[in-house]
């Protein structure tokens, strides 16, 4: 009895004294998203995607992870992906207009397309 208990507390010691040997909650999006990342810096790419693809399951709404997925598939394809237009950082010197400008045209009307909305959120149980 007292070997085992020796053995059982030996274990639970050396599993806080190896980092990174704790279990991953795989229900915590930023875990899951630390632990992504954590693998992809050290080249693991398909452990990161089965990981991102995981937490955005989890919660489909969460940009930071949608945009690590989408990062990572372009990355995956070969594909830059695209970024937010950069602005100057220093300002350039106003120009005087030679001309009056015209105002800006209207732009063509086209059949309007209607924005994209993401599905709803599963129900977390079924209706009774």
């Amino acid at each position: 009895m007292r070997a085992r208990r020796l053995a059982s507390l030996l274990a639970l010691a050396a599993s806080f004294a190896v980092p990174g040997a704790h279990a991953l909650d795989h229900y915590d999006l930023t875990a899951l998203n630390d632990q992504a990342l954590e693998s992809l810096r050290q080249g693991d790419v398909m452990t990161a995607c089965i990981l991102l693809h995981r937490a955005v399951r989890l919660a489909p709404y969460d940009a930071r992870t949608v945009d690590n997925v989408r990062v990572l598939e372009a990355h995956l394809a070969g594909v830059t992906p695209p970024t937010a237009p950069t602005t100057p950082t220093t300002p350039s010197a106003p120009t005087a207009p030679s001309a009056p400008t015209a105002p800006p045209a209207a732009p063509a009307t086209s059949p309007a397309t209607p924005p994209v909305v993401p599905p709803a959120p599963p129900a977390p149980w079924p209706a009774k």
